[in-house]
């Protein structure tokens, strides 16, 4: 059987701080030398006690109050069977997981508040699953889309360098369909393309 534990309140701490201050002006209204001593020794004991109550209670009362705050601003994690640790990002109003092995630095985004929206977190689980498959059907993706820019050729050698770099899932998305992210050797320029069933779609840049 487990009791309750009962903490100290900042209001008892308070009481008990002026119990002390009253020990101590006691203990200076006491004629006998060793029992006035005796008694300010008590109340200064008791009074530093008591503040040191009251500093801890006053901490672990601020503490519950900001652990809502903290734990946003922080983030918290989610264990996934197959993406492994999901982090929440907060301000990006998704939960971000590394699921892909032999490429740490590819990133999977899932949409969600509180929670990863379960449809999207299904779409995850199955692209970390058959992401070989998806990354050789990006490539291929990007070569076509290569070979159609024949009058701009560092354009063309650009797009057959691209490379996967993170895989978002959306709400404002279908379902099934999920945005890719590719970066190449030019720093500035972002590229990216959707993905469903049957395959990438819709190479774009900004």
């Amino acid at each position: 059987m487990s009791e309750d534990t009962v903490e100290p309140t900042v209001r008892d701490a308070l009481i008990g701080a002026a119990i002390g201050l009253l020990i101590l002006y006691g203990g200076t209204l006491i004629q006998g030398r060793f029992l006035r001593w005796l008694t300010l020794g008590i109340g200064v004991i008791w009074v530093a006690v008591m503040t040191a109550c009251i500093g801890v209670a006053v901490t672990t009362s601020l503490r519950r109050k900001l652990a809502p705050l903290t734990r946003k601003l922080r983030g918290h994690v989610l264990i996934d069977p197959s993406l492994g640790p999901l982090h929440c990002d907060v301000r990006a109003r998704g939960w971000r997981a590394r699921p892909i092995e032999g490429h740490p630095d590819i990133e999977f985004e899932v949409e969600g508040d509180d929670q990863p929206d379960p449809r999207l977190l299904v779409r995850a689980r199955e692209a970390a699953e058959g992401f070989d498959a998806i990354e050789q059907r990006v490539g291929a993706f990007v070569v076509d889309e290569a070979a159609t820019e024949s009058s701009d050729q560092d354009l063309a050698a650009e797009i057959r360098a691209l490379r996967i770099v993170s895989v978002s899932f959306l709400i404002k998305d279908a379902p099934r369909t999920f945005r890719i992210e590719l970066k190449g050797p030019d720093e500035d320029r972002y590229w990216s393309c959707l993905y469903d069933d049957s395959g990438p779609r819709e190479l774009d840049f900004d």
